[in-house]
């Protein structure tokens, strides 16, 4: 997205780093895609050059910038250049490169953002300004922060460059299909019952949008999906293995022998060549239709899916069990060709620095290992001195039971550091970056959960003593004191000196 300079240099907004002023552009993201940005050109008054840029991500409050959902220290400023003045001050042209940052989409509408840039001068004056324009506009007027965000002139717009890529919101490459069992009813349980089948996933993954439903009801509903990696065979009175629901879907019932479709909230991910248990439960104003199955009906499949239905009860995950009963209805999915997001697989791992905070989705994403839930991936490479590295998910930002796993290379074979449920439900690691090399954060869910996550890293110097080899020598007499805050926990009792002798 770019609004152009006119070089008319009308007119700038303050975003200098020592004023309590800010500055923010929004960007929108087109509807079924995500944006992942990664260079920024901003024109910017200011004398002396540009030493820093910090860049802060906001969602949209009714046009304005909202809640602070990832930020950046320090950008990379990989080109400046003077362009031309205006009010006594020089017009810079700054070309960054930023560490890369999703904004996720939305099927079926556009999704608004906004960027704030907070600038050092190179004298370090204060005296900075974002220049804006009245000759063009993309999107909303700049906004700007003067004890709470609002816009200062409904005509001036900043000129910027926003540069990245974009994806379809399934991931890249998924392509769409469906497979349907059959409405021929015959039968019904209760309402607010369930019903049990297995989906067993072909040779590519794939990703549950919606399901059809089969249901004499009419009027609006609401689903849950509940799914585990097994069988439903001998599970169907057993609530221990569905935990919690996979994705709740809503829809309007269309009537028997009619599909009555239920959109997912969250799309369900299966992977290639695995079978999964799926349980369907109505809420309490609607009831399935199914048939009765007589060993010719009960499997379905195609060249992504096979279908092994199945049974039901009219209370979910409890006797009596009705067996075999067909499941009326049908699957909406895509079939991900490989796409994936930039980060889905290792070998496309975002970079990581300390002081970093980013969000991310897994909602999207495909299982490489680890539990049966999709993950996403980040990299963490030091800047020469050993450092204690935490990364964690307890800002506020991850909706969803999550897992943090760090490996030394995308093998996945050697895991150095796991987290699971450090604050509440959402995870927190710390290991020990060498300085040198390079480690692999996955990014994942309990079970099978996905969702949304805000992810922030830091850094700190590891105590001098925290390995054998920096032992502090006391001797007979001494009183000292110190602390394992910030220690890490050691394997084993390495001998790090000569033995011991009497």
């Amino acid at each position: 997205e770019e609004n152009p300079n006119d070089f008319t240099f009308e007119n700038g907004f303050n975003c200098s780093s020592a004023s309590a002023f800010q500055t923010a552009n929004d960007v929108t993201v087109a509807a079924d895609e995500n944006f992942t940005l990664e260079n920024i050109t901003a024109s910017i008054f200011a004398n002396g050059g540009i030493a820093n840029v910090d860049v802060n991500y906001y969602d949209d409050a009714a046009g304005l910038p909202g809640a602070l959902i990832g930020s950046e220290a320090s950008v990379t400023i990989d080109n400046q250049t003077v362009i031309g003045s205006n009010f006594g001050f020089d017009v810079n042209e700054v070309e960054m490169t930023v560490t890369p940052f999703i904004f996720n989409g939305q099927a079926g509408a556009s999704t608004k953002y906004w960027i704030e840039l907070s600038v050092t001068d190179g004298g370090a004056t204060g005296s900075v300004f974002w220049v804006v324009t009245s000759s063009t506009m993309v999107g909303d007027p700049s906004a700007q922060f003067d004890a709470g965000w609002g816009i200062p002139d409904p005509l001036m717009d900043g000129v910027y460059i926003w540069e990245g890529s974009c994806d379809p919101i399934g991931g890249g490459g998924c392509t769409p299909d469906s497979i349907e069992t059959l409405y021929a009813g015959g039968n019904n349980g209760s309402q607010g019952g369930a019903v049990y089948f297995d989906i067993t996933v072909g040779a590519s993954d794939i990703e549950i949008s919606t399901f059809d439903m089969n249901t004499a009801q009419t009027g609006p509903f609401t689903m849950e999906a509940y799914v585990f990696e097994g069988t439903y065979v001998g599970n169907q009175g057993n609530p221990a293995p569905w935990g919690a629901a996979a994705a709740t879907g809503s829809g309007t019932g269309a009537g028997v022998g009619l599909p009555s479709t239920a959109t997912l909230d969250t799309p369900i991910i299966m992977s290639a060549n695995t079978t999964y248990a799926v349980a369907l439960v109505f809420d309490g104003t609607h009831a399935h239709t199914y048939t009765n199955g007589d060993g010719t009906n009960q499997n379905y499949s195609n060249s992504d899916i096979t279908l092994d239905l199945g049974s039901a009860s009219n209370v979910p995950f409890t006797t009596p069990i009705f067996d075999p009963r067909v499941w009326n209805g049908g699957i909406g999915y895509c079939v991900d060709n490989g796409g994936g997001g930039t980060y889905d697989d290792c070998s496309g791992a975002i970079a990581l620095a300390c002081g970093d905070s980013v969000v991310g989705e897994t909602l999207t994403a495909t299982d490489s290992g680890g539990n049966a839930a999709p993950d996403v991936f980040y990299k963490f490479t030091g800047t020469g001195s050993a450092q204690l590295v935490t990364i964690s998910l307890c800002g506020g930002g991850t909706d969803y039971d999550s897992v943090l796993r760090v490996f030394d290379d995308c093998n996945l074979a050697n895991e150095l550091a796991f987290n699971d449920d450090s604050c509440g439900l959402q995870s927190e690691v710390t290991f020990v970056s060498d300085g040198t090399s390079t480690y692999y954060i996955m990014v994942e869910g309990f079970g099978s959960n996905s969702g949304n996550f805000s992810l922030d890293v830091t850094c700190t110097e590891p105590l001098p003593n925290d390995d054998c080899g920096g032992a502090i020598a006391v001797s007979c007499g001494d009183s000292v004191t110190g602390t394992t805050v910030g220690a890490t926990v050691d394997s084993g009792a390495p001998v790090c000196g000569p033995a011991i002798t009497s």
